[in-house]
């Protein structure tokens, strides 16, 4: 009987998390190119958005205050999440260029859970722009959160496909809003194969 129940669970969720012939984006800048599923499933998530004129800019590069929006909503928390877990918070850390950012919330929140960090002099510069180092390492974050991994160290970056589609030149480099994207996509299809690792696991066992 176990094993019934455990079999429709498993089916129930790999049914819910199947890839299905991907739909146009609408983002002239995005369909046909390698951003297209990317964007178009995180934007099925709610976690990214086009602009109004129909376009994406995937080449204009992200600050890390935005970035750190989209590693919370990646990580799972609604805005709704975010402002719960703020008003609950009674230490942590505190930044002194923060206060006032529109993206405060998201940061300390961020912070709170170990997805984002700031820099040794108390600073987190907020509208600086993001590197592939700091979103390598946010990315990493969620993912040891998760539980996926045992360590956040950037040494499994290679085994974890975490970079499939994604080229750079260091880690120095501002990244994209079209590669972070793809980074972030990568990062849940590595959650949601754990999660159907961890489902076949128990089926055997059980």
């Amino acid at each position: 009987m176990k094993k019934i129940i455990i079999t429709l669970l498993l089916l129930t969720f790999v049914f819910s998390i199947s890839y299905t012939s991907f739909a146009s984006t609408g983002l002239s800048d995005v369909d046909g190119t390698k951003y297209e599923e990317a964007v178009g499933e995180l934007m099925k998530l709610g976690i990214i958005d086009g602009y109004p004129e129909g376009k994406f800019y995937p080449e204009n590069v992200l600050k890390r205050n935005e970035m750190t929006k989209l590693i919370i909503h990646a990580y799972g928390m609604t805005n709704d999440d975010v402002e719960t877990y703020y008003n609950s918070m009674t230490s942590g850390d505190v930044y002194t260029d923060v206060d006032g950012n529109w993206a405060m919330k998201y940061i300390y929140v961020g912070s709170d859970l170990n997805l984002v960090s700031g820099y040794s002099d108390g600073t987190f510069r907020p509208n600086e722009e993001a590197t592939y180092g700091d979103a390598i390492q946010w990315c990493l974050n969620i993912l040891y959160r998760k539980n996926v991994i045992k360590s956040n160290s950037k040494d499994l970056i290679t085994s974890l496909n975490l970079l499939n589609n994604i080229t750079y030149s260091s880690e120095t480099e501002s990244i994209t809003r079209g590669n972070a994207s793809i980074m972030l996509w990568n990062t849940i299809n590595i959650i949601k194969k754990n999660s159907i690792k961890i489902l076949r696991i128990c089926f055997r066992s059980c």
